[in-house]
């Protein structure tokens, strides 16, 4: 008896079982995405109380606000040496 279409039939029956895996996975993450955008933006922080613990999603967004200080401004020059 020969073996090549068994062997044929696993390695068949393996790629379904991966790909079946891949898909449950990508249908999780598609749901958590929907939830997240049915959920609306995250409240806005302020960038000095900033905390990655408590501000952030479990999408990893965060919206943060803050204000540049033109005092500290300068001018960045360019030169070759």
């Amino acid at each position: 008896m020969k073996r090549g279409p068994f062997a044929l039939g696993a390695v068949a029956i393996a790629l379904l079982g991966v790909g079946f895996y891949l898909q449950i996975g990508q249908n999780e993450r598609n749901l958590e995405r929907a939830a997240a955008i049915a959920a609306g933006p995250p409240d806005v922080v302020e960038f000095d109380q900033y905390d990655a613990g408590r501000d952030m999603t479990g999408q990893r967004e965060v919206v943060v606000r803050g204000q540049p200080v033109l005092e500290n401004a300068y001018r960045l020059i360019f030169s070759e040496s």
